[in-house]
């Protein structure tokens, strides 16, 4: 269970770290590697400002379908593999925090509209996005 808990918390910090991937074009040749970091924060930092953030909204909702789904099929596990009334209960629980920790996870990552913005800030730069790490 320790495992677990970390290996979704590893997932998630590293879920929040996500930026452009360019591809380097003659543009990106021609400016540099430093430059074009710049460029990928200065639009990063417009996004911030004129995109509403829904993030927070999005992993609440995300936790919830988790913890609904992941404690149903820990209920139906648990009812199938030893007494009904104390695996199903177990499995359910166990079910729900793993199912919560994963959809809160999954639900936590870039915003679409987001990375929508930052692409075309980028593309107006003369940046080729050729998708996100």
């Amino acid at each position: 269970m320790k495992r677990t808990f970390l290996l979704i918390l590893f997932v998630m910090i590293s879920s929040c770290s996500s930026k452009p991937v360019l591809y380097p074009n003659s543009y990106y040749k021609q400016v540099g590697k430093d430059q074009a970091n710049k460029d990928v924060e200065e639009c990063m930092a417009l996004a911030d400002e004129f995109v509403e953030k829904k993030t927070g909204k999005k992993v609440a909702q995300g936790l919830g379908a988790g913890a609904i789904i992941g404690g149903a099929m820990g209920a139906a596990t648990g009812i199938f593999t030893r007494s009904i009334a104390s695996s199903a209960i177990r499995g359910a629980t166990v079910g729900g925090a793993t199912g919560a920790a994963v959809g809160g996870v999954s639900s936590a990552g870039p915003d679409q509209t987001k990375q929508n913005f930052v692409n075309h800030c980028l593309n107006e730069k003369g940046h080729k996005v050729v998708g996100w790490d």
